[in-house]
């Protein structure tokens, strides 16, 4: 599951692993819909993928209506600030999150750090601490954070992640975010669930 679709780039980047077999992207805005085939060339025209679906609601609502469990949502809403985009960020919709979860099912939640204070960003860290019992901070650009989350411990595979580095279409996408390299994206590991709690320290918990 996909929340947020916006250009489009994220769910490319989804695409590109053939292991996966259905991919459902959630988007409330139509005039973002629309714009999705601008960006064609930007997300490797993900809309003609025949294994994404493509539903227009609130991500949110979508979640509380649907009885579908996923191995991988990933939460792309605008930064905070923005006004109505907070119950994305609350600890109500982390616990919704990981209800929908399989077994052994992550959550991947953007954190845009340019669009918010870091006391906002701190908060937003602690909310999903409170949520999930397995929690990573990566940083793959001095702009953005990506918070992982899981019921069970997160362990990297290094043998699989080789493996992604062989298919053609994933080596692309990767290459495109500049992280040519299995050694380049495992540097932009920032923080386990310890160092994250240090980081959060006092910081107030985002609820409905």
């Amino acid at each position: 599951l996909h929340v947020g679709v916006g250009t489009g780039i994220t769910l490319g980047a989804v695409a590109s692993h053939q292991r996966l077999g259905s991919i459902v992207a959630v988007e409330l805005s139509e005039g973002v819909i629309a714009g999705l085939p601008l960006f064609e060339v930007e997300n490797d025209a993900v809309l003609s993928d025949p294994r994404v679906s493509l539903v227009r609601d609130d991500g949110r609502h979508y979640l509380e209506l649907t009885s579908d469990r996923f191995d991988l949502i990933t939460v792309e809403p605008p930064p905070p600030i923005v006004a109505g985009s907070v119950h994305l960020y609350s600890l109500d919709f982390y616990r919704l999150c990981r209800e929908r979860l399989r077994a052994g099912g992550i959550v991947a939640q953007w954190l845009p750090l340019h669009a918010q204070s870091l006391p906002s960003a701190r908060m937003t860290a602690q909310t999903f601490l409170e949520a999930f019992p397995h929690v990573q901070l990566w940083l793959p650009s001095v702009r953005d954070a990506v918070l992982v989350g899981s019921v069970e411990p997160l362990v990297m595979d290094l043998d699989r992640l080789i493996e992604v580095y062989r298919e053609p279409r994933s080596r692309a996408n990767l290459d495109r975010a500049y992280l040519e390299s299995p050694e380049a994206l495992l540097a932009t590991f920032l923080l386990d669930g310890p160092g994250l709690e240090r980081w959060t320290t006092d910081a107030p918990v985002i609820t409905d």
